[in-house]
């Protein structure tokens, strides 16, 4: 019987960032987002002490400000456009890439209503509470961008930003992993872009005197 989702040993260690990422300016910055976009996250496991954290960071502030505005330019996940190879499949999916593309489904339909339709299905919410790994995060932003056309890179670093909150905001997950998850994607994919642009100011072209380090 093939397995719903990735839970050998070794994927199970790997499911949390190593500590260094929270360090990382990506972190810092993926958590003022965070707390822009969702001001009233509450739970037991310290996300409100986090998101006070959050206030005292660099100009990340104004980098995610810029990525909430790029968000709100493109408007929201309903609105991009589903590449050709988005509605082909090769008869060879096993039940992991299901649940993958289920729940990239799921993001594009269901907007701020993605913890309540996640818990409609039982074997996606167990899939995304239970067995949550960096591996199953990437595998549904790979999925998700793959299947999209014409998006840039400031577009998919603002959609990045969205979904890692989207992410925060399912039951049952730490707001720190989330977040890890979330600034390791983005320094995987997008720092020779962002190096390649100038740094994170120029790259996302903010118009202001002070800059991002």
């Amino acid at each position: 019987m093939l397995r719903m989702c990735p839970t050998s040993a070794t994927e199970m260690e790997n499911s949390s960032p190593s500590d260094s990422i929270y360090d990382t300016y990506e972190f810092k910055m993926l958590m003022v987002y965070v707390q822009r976009r969702r001001p009233t996250f509450d739970s037991e496991d310290g996300k409100k002490i986090e998101q006070a954290d959050a206030a005292e960071k660099d100009n990340s502030e104004k980098v995610a400000e810029k990525l909430g505005e790029i968000l709100n330019s493109n408007g929201d996940f309903k609105n991009l456009s589903l590449s050709l190879e988005s509605l082909e499949t090769d008869g060879n999916e096993d039940e992991e890439q299901d649940v993958i593309q289920k729940v990239v489904n799921l993001i594009r339909e269901s907007g701020d209503q993605l913890n309540e339709r996640i818990k409609e299905d039982k074997r996606i919410e167990q899939c995304l509470t239970e067995t949550f790994t960096y591996s199953l995060f990437k595998n549904v932003l790979d999925l998700f961008f793959k299947q999209s056309m014409n998006v840039k890179d400031e577009v998919k670093i603002a959609y990045t930003a969205e979904l890692t909150t989207k992410f925060c905001a399912i039951d049952h997950h730490p707001m720190n992993m989330v977040l890890g998850f979330g600034a390791k994607y983005l320094q995987d994919n997008f720092s020779l872009w962002i190096q390649s642009h100038g740094g994170w100011e120029k790259g996302l072209q903010i118009t202001d005197d002070e800059e991002v380090e």
